[in-house]
């Protein structure tokens, strides 16, 4: 009497399939609207900064999730605004990931009165 060996179905994916990766392009047209919504009309007010800060940190992650990738992607929002009075800024980071499968955008915005940055960091979990 001898067994029969039946083969599994299951198999574990390391990445993601090309379809489900992380496009920047498509999360900065996402970025950008809701910038233009939040601050078209916006004037420098360091008491309404933490709020506008967390509505489009908070926005722009559930919009990135709303993208439908794989899910084991992390999103990571990052949200600077300051007064605009010409001055420059600069902002830099650094990541560990894998190039593959990870990927970054960031939207700067401004008008008269304020500038805003967003970056956004799409990492995918193992």
């Amino acid at each position: 009497m001898s067994k029969k060996v039946t083969q599994s179905n299951k198999t574990y994916q390391i990445r993601p399939s090309f379809k489900d990766k992380f496009r920047p392009a498509e999360a900065k047209e996402k970025i950008e609207k809701i910038l233009r919504e939040k601050l078209k009309n916006a004037q420098y007010s360091s008491s309404e900064l933490p709020q506008w800060t967390r509505e489009i940190a908070d926005q722009t992650k559930s919009e990135l999730k709303a993208l439908g990738k794989d899910k084991r992607y992390k999103y990571l929002v990052q949200v600077i605004i300051g007064h605009n009075s010409g001055q420059g800024v600069r902002v830099g980071s650094r990541c560990f990931w894998d190039e593959d499968t990870d990927d970054c955008t960031y939207v700067t915005y401004m008008n008269d009165s304020i500038f805003c940055l967003v970056v956004a960091f799409a990492v995918y979990l193992y």
